[in-house]
């Protein structure tokens, strides 16, 4: 089944149906809500209560095309709803095991560089004003087009344009940055070792 098809079982009160929508937007959902709120429980308690608002309204959705929109609109209400609480902020991957490369694939050295590069990502991602951060995260780690993220804001495509565009440059200026420093910390251990 297509998930036109599986939405549509799933708004006839399919169980299994909906257990095929959860294992598609799990990882994805929790990814998106730690990366807005930097705080794993939080993210599991916002994914939590948006698969509780899906089931008990998915039967109200007119377009099953804009499901993914939908979606996401009720993630992002929810993690705003249940605001800042205090929390152990825990490490949770940009990318899934899916995602990730053969790590048998890549040298130590090799690992551990791509593991810090992800981790600046994140911190550049962090540091971003939280209009621009919560459409950088729907855009290109939940994968939405511009249309689905003015559709689950609720702000025009013009503004869900100018805020990619903001936070491109904001990270881009982050980023390099953050490599400068990288660079010369390491040039300053390696003159360590040498000495």
């Amino acid at each position: 089944m297509d998930e036109i098809e599986v939405i549509q079982h799933c708004r006839g009160g399919d169980k299994s149906a909906f257990e095929e929508i959860y294992q598609e937007y799990a990882q994805k959902a929790l990814r998106t809500a730690f990366l807005m709120t930097n705080h794993y429980s939080l993210a599991e308690d916002a994914v939590q209560e948006t698969f509780v608002q899906v089931w008990r309204s998915i039967h109200e959705l007119r377009d099953t095309h804009a499901f993914r929109a939908w979606f996401f609109r009720i993630l992002v209400n929810r993690v705003s709803q249940l605001g800042k609480r205090d929390g152990k902020n825990t490490h949770l991957p940009l990318e899934t095991a899916e995602e990730k490369p053969d790590q048998r694939s890549l040298e130590p050295e090799d690992q551990v560089e791509r593991n810090e590069e992800l981790q600046r990502v994140q911190e550049a991602i962090s540091l971003l004003p939280k209009p621009h951060r919560v459409t950088v995260i729907l855009r290109y780690y939940s994968e939405l087009s511009e249309a689905e993220i003015s559709e689950s804001l609720g702000i025009p495509t013009g503004t869900v344009k100018s805020r990619l565009h903001f936070a491109r440059e904001r990270l881009q200026e982050q980023l390099s940055k953050n490599e400068s420093k990288h660079r010369l910390t390491g040039l300053k251990e390696k003159r360590e070792a040498q000495e």
